[in-house]
């Protein structure tokens, strides 16, 4: 699997002494700065080609800042940041003057909501529902990190904006530790996004939902494959979660698991989960 050419699909790099990052606060190993040259660092020993950036959760009023940040990443000869997910509020009535400033800009690919500002059960409004649909008719698509106990408003969500192609991010974000009617719900949500054929997931580290606990392989074993067997090789894709995987394990960590989990797999599937179906659906 290693010299199989690897598209990262989702790293953050970010310096919280530019932008504010109020969740810090609530994890004391996370540092307040990692930079692109940190990042590199991490995966110098994988065969990662191209790696795509997601926001980091800033605050509302430096939106326009950290996108205007990225965009100047990426469009940088000197390193190979190829695309961005930009964050965004989709509650709010100006929402389409933000996009549309950004829609023609080759590097942008997908938004993502803050739902840790915001109560998950607002994707359920008009005008949530009304932005996520303008997504579509731009051809920018949505990464969701929605808890187990919301899914299910998240796949009516999907069910009404049939025309933007939705990211299920971090496997669903499985509830680590949760109680057995938490832990089904998942189950539950995965099956159901899969069904809707406008979705796709990463297939990344998944276990900050308990982010004292370091996990062990054996744990993530059975939601790689739940994933997996739901959406099938053609709407999977490989993503680190640098640095954020570090809290409760490593890159390094996520690679044994998806070479153990996955271990029956043919080079075909590989190839799709590693970097083919990202060229497809990021279009690099």
């Amino acid at each position: 699997m290693i010299n199989i050419p690897i598209i990262d699909t989702h790293f953050h790099i970010w310096n919280a002494s530019e932008l504010t990052l109020e969740w810090l606060s609530g994890f004391k190993t996370i540092k307040s700065i990692y930079t692109l040259q940190e990042y590199e660092s991490a995966i110098q020993k994988y065969n990662i080609l191209k790696s795509c950036y997601a926001e980091v959760y800033v605050d509302r009023d430096e939106i326009d800042k950290e996108a205007n940040y990225i965009i100047n990443v990426c469009s940088s000869n000197q390193n190979n940041i190829v695309a961005a997910t930009l964050g965004c509020d989709l509650t709010r009535n100006d929402f389409s003057e933000y996009i549309q400033r950004y829609n023609k800009i080759g590097y942008v690919k997908s938004v993502r909501h803050n739902f840790l500002e915001y109560n998950p059960a607002t994707i359920i409004d008009n005008q949530f529902i009304r932005n996520t649909q303008l997504l579509g008719n731009l051809d920018i698509m949505s990464d969701l990190t929605i808890s187990a106990n919301f899914m299910k408003e998240a796949v009516k969500l999907v069910q009404q904006c049939p025309n933007t192609m939705f990211i299920i991010d971090h496997c669903g974000i499985y509830p680590m530790q949760g109680e057995a009617k938490l832990i089904e719900e998942w189950y539950k949500g995965i099956t159901k996004y899969a069904a809707e054929s406008n979705t796709i997931c990463k297939i990344s580290e998944p276990c900050l939902t308990a982010p004292n606990y370091h996990w062990k392989i054996e744990d993530v074993l059975p939601i790689i494959r739940h994933c997996v067997d739901s959406f099938g090789e053609d709407r999977i894709m490989y993503a680190s979660n640098w640095p954020i995987c570090e809290v409760t394990g490593s890159i390094e960590l996520w690679f044994e698991a998806l070479k153990e989990a996955l271990k029956d797999k043919s080079d075909i599937f590989w190839h799709k989960l590693m970097h083919k179906n990202a060229e497809i659906y990021y279009l690099i």
